[in-house]
Formats: structure tokens, C-alpha cells, sequence
């Protein structure tokens, strides 16, 4: 489990060197994450839901 929360806290420190609006931060962390975790970016995240 502390992976998931140290890929999300590595993806912040990340995004917040961006220059990008406040109110793009929260989608630009998740997906940030999700690709520092190996997420297959080509597949929709619905699909891995089911």
C-alpha cells in the first residue's frame, strides 16, 4: 500500500514544477501517477475497473 500514496506524493512533487492552471492539478497527479506506476496509458482506466 505505501506504494500507491509514495507514486502519488512523487507525482505531486512532480506536477507542481509544471506551470499548468490550479484547477488541472488534481487530473494532472492522478494521471501522473498512474504513469509512474506502469499504468498503460493506451488502455481506458474503465476497463481496469471491470
Amino acid at each position: 500500500m505505501f506504494t500507491i500514496h509514495q507514486n502519488y506524493l512523487d507525482a505531486l512533487e512532480v506536477v507542481l514544477t509544471w506551470d499548468i492552471p490550479e484547477d488541472a492539478l488534481p487530473m494532472a497527479v492522478t494521471d501522473q501517477a498512474k504513469l509512474m506506476s506502469g499504468f498503460d496509458c493506451e488502455q481506458p482506466y474503465i476497463d481496469i475497473l471491470q
